[in-house]
């Protein structure tokens, strides 16, 4: 009874501010009056990085000396007011405000016996510190360690609290183990020392994706392995594999001491991948996609302590359809000829001049020239700008490959004044086609240089038609019910984009096509 009153009086005095050491004084007198005649004081465990005041109790202007476990921290002539200090981590940041010692920013290093040479009174400091190995971030199936380290004092027990709602958890010691952690292992976990309580948060990451994925017979797709965050525990390696294609050239992970993480095999005109230092994406592009590629893709990344992340994308191939874009777009009237023609980004538009054969043939955007060539010397010149740069003339064709938005505008044949006004359109998502259920999502159908012209949305799951007319639509609080195919309709030209929505654990997923 008499220790318990003790410690609340010390609580107290350790709470107080230098400037109230009147009556910090007194309520240390009556910690003498109820103390053994040892005049040994307990104090409190105290929190790893927070601060601590012990008093003395000696008289006004008495010399003041305080130790450390017998060696000196600090001294000072009551008289004269000379101070000296010790040597050591703990001597470098104390300091005395009167005949009391404040210790700073503690460490599990400061746990030990302080005492006051004068007044013959010891405090015990345990320094306690929570922390997780290998952190706190963890992928789901590894293993982990809770610490509650009570530096100096390693045998107490301690009482842990679990998440979700700080249940009681059975194991007492001050180190927990976890084996193979699950979401359920996820949140604040707290450790009670006496009256002190210490948390520490745990995340655990998702170690399952699986990735639907459609693409067009010719293009490219990324194929997604990633994590979301950091996790604690290093990569050990990893592969990709398609077992319905055994001879493609896929890359295996490997953690080196002078390269780090980093893929260790040779891009290939199938494969590419990020030849630079790995840190948590683990994608790889598949090159000009063919039917025979579709099936599944497997990506496997292993972590010290058990860990494994795991992500399977399902490859769906879809055959080249014929573009009526992709064609020559063909005037009728042999006369002037103004044509409204809408592509997507990344694909290509050939324009048909139309004039007679060995013409002189000049092509122009804007009113710029792009490129011109004499039908009787062949002699070509371009003018500049970014699509001049790329633009090539076939016959009296011009052909625009890579269409960016910027390579909208109004193309002119001058031997023929057919015209052709492109509109570059852009099919994206923000903040991107992979969703957490219930989080909020933009679809833009971007029509570069016709803002406002009206499109149709086409819906999933079966292409149901959606109310919304804009350009831009937004769609709250998505549900599994919105994931699927996005179609974008310009006057007949359709673009997509395919939404994924998943019930928790982030994915990554960059895929947009048109069709």
């Amino acid at each position: 009874m008499r220790r318990s009153m003790n410690m609340k009086l010390v609580n107290r005095i350790q709470n107080l501010h230098p400037n109230d050491m009147s009556t910090c004084k007194m309520l240390f007198l009556l910690i003498l009056a109820l103390s053994v005649s040892s005049g040994v004081c307990d104090v409190p465990h105290k929190e790893a990085g927070k601060e601590v005041y012990l008093q003395c109790g000696a008289p006004p202007n008495s010399d003041i000396e305080w130790r450390l476990n017998g060696n000196l921290l600090i001294s000072i002539r009551g008289k004269t007011g000379l101070r000296r200090k010790g040597s050591g981590h703990t001597a470098d940041k104390v300091n005395l405000y009167g005949d009391t010692l404040n210790v700073p920013r503690l460490e599990p290093r400061d746990s030990g016996v302080y005492s006051c040479t004068q007044s013959g009174k010891q405090y015990t400091l345990h320094v306690v510190s929570v922390f997780v190995k290998p952190g706190p971030v963890l992928i789901q199936s590894s293993d982990v360690e809770l610490h509650c380290n009570i530096e100096g004092d390693p045998n107490t027990e301690v009482e842990w609290l679990r998440p979700p709602n700080d249940q009681v958890h059975d194991a007492k010691h001050q180190k927990i183990n976890l084996k193979s952690v699950s979401s359920s292992d996820e949140g604040k976990w707290t450790c009670k020392v006496e009256d002190l309580k210490l948390s520490v948060t745990l995340t655990v990451v998702a170690n399952h994706q699986i990735n639907n994925v459609e693409v067009s017979e010719g293009d490219d797709i990324e194929l997604p392995c990633f994590l979301p965050r950091p996790v604690s525990q290093s990569v050990l390696g990893g592969e990709w594999k398609a077992d319905h294609l055994p001879t493609v050239p896929f890359p295996t992970l490997k953690n080196t001491a002078d390269e780090g993480l980093h893929w260790d095999g040779v891009n290939s005109s199938v494969v590419k991948y990020n030849i630079e230092r790995l840190s948590t994406n683990f994608n790889v592009t598949l090159i000009n996609v063919q039917s025979s590629f579709a099936g599944k893709f497997v990506c496997e990344v292993e972590f010290e302590h058990g860990g494994k992340l795991t992500a399977v994308t399902n490859l769906m191939v879809l055959a080249e359809t014929t573009d009526k874009t992709d064609l020559h777009a063909l005037c009728v009237s042999p006369g002037v000829c103004e044509v409204l023609l809408y592509q997507g980004v990344g694909k290509e538009v050939s324009l048909q001049c139309g004039a007679s054969s060995n013409s002189d043939i000049e092509w122009r955007l804007n009113g710029n020239l792009l490129i011109s060539i004499r039908g009787k010397t062949g002699l070509r010149r371009k003018g500049s700008g970014h699509t001049a740069d790329k633009v090539n003339l076939y016959g009296d064709t011009l052909k625009v490959p890579r269409l960016e938005p910027r390579d909208s505008g109004v193309y002119s044949c001058t031997q023929s004044g057919k015209q052709y006004t492109l509109h570059v359109v852009s099919v994206f998502v923000k903040p991107g086609p992979v969703l957490i259920q219930s989080s909020d999502v933009e679809l833009h159908c971007n029509i570069e240089g016709d803002p406002n012209t009206e499109v149709e949305w086409l819906r999933p799951p079966n292409d149901q038609v959606h109310d919304a007319k804009h350009q831009v639509i937004h769609l709250k609080s998505v549900t599994l019910n919105d994931g699927g195919k996005w179609t974008c309709v310009v006057n007949d030209f359709k673009f997509s984009v395919t939404l994924t929505v998943v019930g928790g654990g982030p994915l990554v997923l960059n895929q947009i096509h048109s069709v």
